[in-house]
């Protein structure tokens, strides 16, 4: 298992990965792009390494694609349940979404309050998680 880590707001996380067993396809050791969120007590986010995009979860990171990420949202009044199936394991937060953050782009939407709405929609459009991951890219 290589270990990668991620500097987020200060604090250092790290994040494991299985290598493959041909050794191909390894991560380099740097600073990925994305964006992380305290989420039900679960640590979650999004980031680009080498040109790819990946899901992040509790220290633990697996490649958006195919069959091997998914992510369901339940609501129920305020009450959230996010479901999320990273190389599968099946994860269930269940939280309530904040206010929004007050920011410069912040559009009153739904998402700019539920970071776990916003992930659903994301991990579920092919569009929208190639937008993130052009947005990410290093230039």
């Amino acid at each position: 298992m290589q270990n990668f880590y991620i500097s987020i707001e200060k604090a250092v996380l790290e994040v494991a990965f299985d290598p493959p067993a041909s050794g191909e396809g390894l991560l380099s050791v740097h600073q990925p792009q994305g964006i992380y969120y305290d989420l039900g007590g679960h640590r979650v986010g999004l980031f680009v390494a080498e040109e790819k995009l990946f899901l992040f979860l509790n220290g633990l990171a697996s490649e958006v694609g195919g069959q091997e990420v998914t992510a369901s949202l339940r609501r129920d009044g305020e009450h959230r349940q996010l479901k999320m199936t990273m190389g599968g394991s099946v994860t269930t937060i269940d939280y309530i979404p904040g206010s929004p953050i007050s920011t410069p782009f912040h559009t009153d939407d739904e998402e700019d309050a539920d970071f776990g709405l916003w992930l659903t929609n994301v991990l579920n459009s092919d569009l929208r998680r190639n937008i993130f991951l052009q947005s990410r890219r290093a230039t």
